[in-house]
């Protein structure tokens, strides 16, 4: 009985751990990295053609990401307000001098709720980017998306 139990007990762990996204190819970007890809523009001095246009590319998907996620979120002033402050934690220079718990402060809801909040988002931004990337590929499959992801990552790394 007790193996029976424990049997359900895994499977149950693991198909919520697919609900949450198991099973996917999962691309890390590192913050002091993305800092670097988001602020600054590409310098034309000392790279190529090709790698100027690439990074182009990629700022252009992001910005698309979260111009869609806007037009997704503003339905009324408050999740408007909400995704303004939000928002903030998607880009390096948004939340610079800017913490979560001031963010809680300004949306008035508490630290936790904040963070879950911004959890949500970037998991959304995630999507919105992969969705962003397969509306540039002729025959979008998995595998062609995961590799422009890559090569999105590359290039922000210039």
């Amino acid at each position: 009985m007790t193996a029976f139990t424990r049997l359900l007990g895994q499977r149950t762990t693991h198909s919520n751990a697919i609900k949450r996204g198991g099973g996917q190819l999962h691309l890390s970007i590192d913050s002091a990295q993305a800092e670097i890809w988001l602020v600054a523009d590409p310098q034309s001095g000392g790279e190529d053609a090709a790698l100027a246009f690439e990074r182009h590319w990629a700022k252009n998907i992001i910005r698309s990401a979260i111009a869609s996620l806007e037009s997704e979120a503003i339905v009324t002033p408050k999740t408007a307000k909400r995704f303004v402050v939000i928002s903030r934690f998607l880009t390096p220079e948004g939340c610079l001098d800017y913490t979560i718990r001031q963010a809680a402060e300004d949306l008035e809801i508490s630290v936790a709720s904040c963070e879950k909040s911004i959890q949500r988002l970037r998991a959304q931004f995630r999507q919105a980017v992969r969705q962003q990337v397969a509306q540039t590929l002729k025959d979008p499959t998995e595998e062609a998306v995961t590799e422009e992801m890559i090569q999105l990552q590359k290039s922000l790394m210039g």
